[in-house]
């Protein structure tokens, strides 16, 4: 039946249908320049707000259909208005606003903090609701992970300010006392710890308490967000200017060696962030973002309820 009849058993097998492959790309990885698209399709695609002026001129694509060649805050705003565009940017931080607005998220600019965020500040207490922050480590071997603890103050103002740091490997007892101690000389509103090492801890936290007749209680802190998800979490609050850190918290670690804790966080964890050694910090600083703290800000001095004023000739204290 011909050459390649119906029965021929020599006819060369049909290739398997084909469809077209997206390829996978790492997270670091460049993006795929895509064809050339038509000038007058391009303004009909949706894209992110920003586009900027260099690009719009030779009406070029790259990336994800619209960011141009700057790709940035700074260029021209596309559907929203510059000021709507930077309120988004403060509302959502450089790094969520990378990931949705201008659609570059691995973008080392937009991922980090930046050293103009910081801010200093020996504040008192005086006004300010404490919390406690732990996130502990189990064991005090050298390249292990830090115990992180942090006595913070919410201001009325809307500010955190830093009161007390620990940055070290303690064992059990170490972190019982140091926290216990804590507990008696900041009398916070709450104390958050960390689940994930807070088993074996909290067996002897209530063991110290009852000894030491001394209680309060410990919320415990997990969820299954990624670590630095979770950490992410502090840039709008670093960008805005309303984290304070102490200017100077010096402390005797394991080792016998005197640490400025303030620089030791912004040299090897702030700064190098998302690609420091050891996060410790700043997991358990972004902490009090969980909607698990029993938390609350302090009222400003406005939103106090004005006394009634006293009738003429009555005395001030007693009201007669």
């Amino acid at each position: 039946m011909g050459i390649f009849g119906k029965n021929d058993s020599s006819r060369p097998p049909e290739p398997p249908p084909t469809r077209p492959v997206t390829p996978t790309l790492h997270a670091a990885a460049p993006a795929p320049h895509p064809a050339p698209a038509a000038p007058a399709a391009a303004a009909h695609r949706s894209g992110p707000c920003v586009i900027g002026s260099k690009a719009q001129l030779k009406g070029e694509l790259q990336g994800a259909e619209a960011v141009l060649v700057e790709g940035t805050v700074e260029g021209t705003p596309r559907f929203l208005t510059r000021a709507k565009l930077a309120e988004k940017r403060a509302d959502m931080g450089p790094y969520v606003f990378g990931c949705q607005m201008l659609q570059n998220p691995v973008a080392d600019q937009v991922q980090g903090f930046k050293k103009e965020w910081l801010r200093y500040a020996a504040a008192p207490t005086r006004g300010h609701n404490t919390v406690i922050l732990v996130d502990p480590a189990s064991t005090k071997k050298k390249l292990s992970d830090y115990t992180a603890m942090w006595c913070i103050g919410l201001g009325p103002d809307r500010c955190v300010y830093v009161h007390d740091m620990v940055r070290d490997r303690l064992n059990l007892t170490e972190r019982a006392d140091t926290l216990i101690a804590w507990h008696r000389k900041w009398k916070p509103m709450a104390v958050g710890y960390e689940h994930y090492g807070m088993q074996g801890d909290i067996e002897h936290i209530r063991y110290e308490q009852e000894h030491q007749n001394y209680r309060f209680d410990i919320t415990e802190l997990g969820g299954t967000q990624p670590k630095n998800d979770r950490i992410r979490r502090l840039i709008p609050w670093f960008e805005k200017g309303r984290i304070y850190l102490h200017p100077k918290l010096t402390k005797t670690n394991y080792e016998g060696k005197e640490v400025d804790l303030t620089k030791t966080f912004i040299d090897e964890e702030y700064l190098a962030f998302p690609v420091a050694i050891h996060d410790d910090m700043l997991d358990a600083l972004a902490r009090f973002l969980d909607e698990d703290m029993p938390i609350a800000w302090p009222l400003q001095a406005e939103e106090f309820e004005p006394d009634e004023p006293l009738e003429s000739g009555r005395n001030p204290i007693t009201g007669y």
